[in-house]
């Protein structure tokens, strides 16, 4: 995938307010190496809007997507990803609380306000790179609310 894009499921999925979703995914080339690279994940879509979860060049972000466009409320530095490497990256939502993680360390959290809808459609981001998808799962806790 070399132009950006937004995938999300076809029919709309409804994730509750407490789920997790994980990618591991490895990078096998970026088309454009002057341009920035974006692989992420996208969740908590209502009509109109949702968040993202996002590995841009040396740096997690979680931020907001959606008509108004988009605004990153928090980042984490990570290591620079390359080529032939794999990479798993996780976001988990319990109620108001968003954690963000890659390779299994937890590196950014934020708190939502009360009220804040994070439930909804979940999906994935892509530009300037190519990629394989290994795997790609959402989930929410065993118990929980459905």
């Amino acid at each position: 995938m070399g132009k950006g894009s937004l995938s999300r499921t076809p029919g709309g999925y409804d994730s509750g307010p407490s789920y997790g979703m994980e990618a591991e995914i490895a990078l096998d080339s970026v088309p454009q190496p002057d341009r920035t690279s974006v692989v992420g994940l996208s969740f908590g879509w209502g009509a109109d809007d949702g968040y993202t979860l996002l590995l841009v060049n040396s740096q997690l972000e979680l931020g907001t997507i959606g008509k108004r466009g988009k605004m990153q409320l928090a980042k984490a530095p990570v290591p620079p990803w390359q080529a032939g490497k794999r990479r798993t990256l996780a976001v988990r939502v319990e109620g108001r609380r968003v954690t963000g993680s890659v390779d299994g360390r937890s590196l950014l959290q934020k708190e939502f306000d009360a009220g804040t809808p994070l439930g909804g459609d979940v999906g994935v981001v892509l530009e300037n790179v190519h990629l394989t998808l290994h795997r790609l799962v959402v989930a929410r806790p065993a118990g929980g609310p459905r």
